[in-house]
Order: structure tokens, then sequence, then C-alpha cells
């Protein structure tokens, strides 16, 4: 048993050894340095912020009707016979509901257009990170808008963010400079 878990501990430790030998490189930039100097992405937000206001628009337009409808209802409910009073009360409900179920539906239609409209960017980007990482012969490359990374040190870690920029087509200025380019042994 004992030769058992020394063989296992052997086969475990034979590649951490061979590892240990190389250089790893390592990587880093920041998706929303990025994404922000992206012209589709400006677009996208443009277009969302646009249907997002329509949205709002009409669910305002269904307020002031709904409260339009709820005063008069207020103002006429002592003088109208119970029946139409009640009919009246349960139109208002199911108006409510309506206003109610258009609210979630249009949160859903905004979640959706959101996803629709990123998800290519995100992906744009992670084609060019992926294509800088074997372009440059790195191990790993972090992005440290997704993952909280305690400490990072520049001087053994290269900054990636302005050359995915350049790759995808981003304006503007990188956010971060490049740290000079250094092995990190392991």
């Amino acid at each position: 048993m004992l030769k058992k878990i020394a063989l296992a501990i052997a086969l475990f430790a034979l590649p951490l050894v061979g590892i240990s030998a190389q250089t790893v490189k390592l990587g880093y930039y920041n998706t929303q340095a990025v994404i922000v100097d992206m012209p589709e992405f400006v677009k996208a937000q443009n277009e969302l912020k646009e249907l997002g206001n329509k949205f709002q628009a009409e669910m305002k337009r269904t307020e002031t009707e709904f409260n339009t409808k709820y005063q008069q209802f207020i103002q006429q409910k002592d003088s109208l016979p119970q029946a139409i009073a009640e009919r009246r009360q349960k139109e208002l409900e199911e108006m409510g509901q309506r206003s109610q179920q258009y609210q979630q539906d249009a949160q859903q239609s905004m979640q959706d257009q959101q996803e629709k409209k990123l998800t290519p960017i995100y992906q744009k980007i992670e084609a060019a990170v992926k294509a800088i990482g074997q372009e440059g012969g790195f191990t790993c490359i972090f992005d440290l808008a997704r993952t909280q990374l305690p400490y990072v040190n520049e001087t053994q870690m290269v900054d990636l963010t302005s050359k995915i920029k350049s790759r995808v087509g981003a304006t503007g200025n990188a956010s971060a400079t490049p740290a000079p380019a250094a092995g990190k042994k392991k």
C-alpha cells in the first residue's frame, strides 16, 4: 500500500518538476477598459438606451391612463349603480395587472436585447485574447474585470489591454500601460 502511495505521488510530482523548469508567461487585461472604447459597444448602448426610453414612455402612458381612470372612478363611485361600480373596479384591477405584466415583459425584452447585442462583443474580445495568448506564448491571461486577483506583480505579468483594444478595433487611449514582460518561475 505504501508503495502505491509513493508511486502515485511520484507520478503526480513528475509533471510539476517539468513545469517548474519552464518559464510561465502571464498576462492580464481589463474587459471594461477595452469594451467602452469599442464602436460596436457604443452603438449597442445607444440602441439599448433608445429601446429603454420607448418602454419607459409606454409605461408612463399606461400609468397616466390608469391614474386618470382611477381618479374618475373615485369621483363617480358614489353616484354609480353598484353593478357599474363593480365592473369599473374590475376593469381597473385588470388594467393594473396588464401594466405589471407589461413591465415584466419589457424588463425581459431589455435583458434579451442586451444579451443579443453584447454577446458578440464579448466573443470578439475573447477571440482576441486567445489569439494574442497563442501568438505571444502566454500560459494564462487574466481579465481583471471578471477575476479579482488579490495581487498583480506588474513586473512579472504583461498588461495586454492596449493590444486587445487594438485587435478588436477599439478607439481611444489605453487606460493601462503595458508592464515590462518578464517570465515568472513556478
